[in-house]
């Protein structure tokens, strides 16, 4: 058999693990798609997106002008993944470990940046050998398939993901499928080739699309609908068509910030106990196709918010700059972050004021930027809380706190639900909502619920207890929905 080499831009090392035995196929093992879940290309690219823009359409004429082999070699350059937190393919990573316990050989070679490819296999220390593709080794197609017959004359067995060239598949002796899809399991089937394993896709991609999109985020938009309620409008037809389009606008527009946050927080998100399990983060879904959503869903929320107005399209691109802002830079200032966060809830309310022209209340902006900023401080609290029990030093990733800002965060988002409480109990004593309501005195009822609720919120932030946004937290308590509906009856009887 041909020596076994780790190359990396041509420069050729022994054999990495000695000892295997050579009564068995030697199983080559592809990286994009298969032991990876995700693409590195497609990785070095978003990187750029996010950190480089610049730099990634210099990488786009490059693919035009001169060809892909060096637009690969332009964005290797930079060395911008984190390749210890890429997301692997846990399952095949299992069954090699056993295959490596068996004594078989194992060989990684792929078509993405050597570098990349040998930081991996250093990392994990089961393969014989790796090979990356750099300088004149372009290990992709046809030219793949050929360097493995040469390599391997006595023939190989290949584990390989669903963009995998025909020409590879058909060079080998046997087949391991990883991530595949039906249709490659039937076009690898025709081969009349052994498949010694399959690591299928998962076929949940409607509950995956949902996740990544965030649908269940939308309850917040929900707040859109509160001018038009607020001003008793309740059989203006058309103020209800306009706000729905407002809402399905802040809606989508919505749901590609989250993608656009994702892509930021990519690699904090792969290093977290919990957010690793996003889609985007494990690889669940192709990035490209979420980056390719997220625009489609951007065009069609600014197209819905201009056939309501000019005014409510300006108000949505406000939402939108304020929302990149905090993804790429706002989110790491302590505090500002969260009345960041606060100001995006008071913006659905202004928006909702545009789309049905009524004029906002300054008792409601300023009730309002108080509540939100004190729910969004809780989350933070929660997460502050939890991170403090593990460790004394360590940050809270992609953020600008450390466990010792746990009290300044309680006492500020305390001050501030407080603060909502005072503001409401204002409008209802100084007489104001005597205009609009006939028996204003069961008012009275609706900041003692809330009032209620932010201390069943805070006391849970406050037990590190909080996982989701407070609002989204509200829906799916049954306490919460309980206090929320005593303070819509008690807004019932106030009319």
């Amino acid at each position: 058999m041909a020596a076994d080499y780790w190359s990396i831009n041509g420069d050729v090392a022994a054999r990495l693990v000695p000892g295997r035995r050579d009564d068995l196929l030697p199983l080559v093992v592809d990286l994009d798609g298969a032991l990876l879940r995700v693409n590195p290309l497609h990785e070095s690219l978003l990187a750029l997106l996010v950190r480089h823009p610049w730099q990634l359409i210099r990488a786009i004429w490059m693919l035009i002008t001169r060809g892909r082999s060096h637009m690969e070699a332009m964005v290797a350059s930079f060395r911008n993944v984190d390749v210890e937190s890429l997301p692997l393919r846990e399952a095949l990573l299992t069954w090699l470990r056993e295959q490596a316990a068996a004594g078989r050989e194992l060989h990684l070679v792929s078509a993405a940046d050597p570098v990349i490819v040998g930081r991996l296999a250093a990392s994990l220390r089961l393969f014989d050998s790796c090979v990356g593709s750099g300088g004149s080794h372009r290990l992709r197609g046809p030219a793949k398939a050929d360097y493995l017959r040469r390599r391997f004359p006595e023939g190989f067995s290949y584990a390989g993901g669903p963009a995998e060239a025909p020409a590879v598949w058909q060079s080998a002796s046997a087949t391991v499928l990883a991530g595949a899809l039906p249709t490659l399991r039937r076009r690898i089937g025709r081969l009349n080739k052994p498949i010694e394993a399959e690591f299928p896709a998962s076929k949940a991609w409607a509950a995956l699309w949902l996740k990544q999109l965030r649908l269940h985020q939308w309850s917040k938009n929900f707040l859109v609908f509160l001018p038009l309620l607020l001003a008793h409008r309740f059989t203006d037809l058309q103020g209800w068509v306009s706000t729905l389009f407002g809402f399905a606008g802040m809606s989508l527009v919505a749901s590609a910030t989250y993608v656009v946050n994702d892509l930021s927080d990519l690699a904090d998100d792969r290093r977290h106990i919990s957010k690793r399990n996003r889609p985007l983060a494990a690889g669940a879904l192709p990035a490209p196709a979420v980056v390719a959503v997220g625009l489609l869903m951007l065009v069609a929320g600014f197209a819905l918010a201009f056939v309501v107005s000019s005014e409510v399209a300006l108000i949505l691109a406000v939402y939108l700059v304020v929302t990149l802002a905090y993804s790429f830079r706002l989110k790491q200032v302590p505090l500002l972050d969260t009345a960041v966060i606060g100001s995006l809830f008071t913006l659905r309310i202004v928006l909702g004021a545009a789309a049905v022209h009524t004029a906002l209340s300054p008792w409601l902006l300023a009730f309002s930027a108080m509540l939100f900023f004190s729910l969004a401080m809780a989350k933070r609290h929660s997460e502050l809380v939890k991170t403090s029990r593990t460790t004394a030093s360590a940050k809270i990733g992609g953020r600008g706190y450390e466990p010792g800002d746990v009290l300044l965060t309680l006492v500020y988002g305390i001050a501030s639900g407080v603060a909502s409480m005072v503001i409401s109990m204002l409008y209802i004593t100084n007489g104001v909502a005597t205009v609009l309501y006939g028996s204003p005195n069961w008012l009275w009822v609706v900041p003692l619920l809330l009032y209620l609720w932010q201390m069943r919120v805070w006391l849970l932030a406050h037990r590190g207890v909080l996982d989701d946004d407070p609002i989204v937290f509200a829906l799916k308590d049954k306490t919460s929905l309980l206090l929320g509906a005593g303070c819509l009856l008690a807004l019932y009887l106030a009319l």
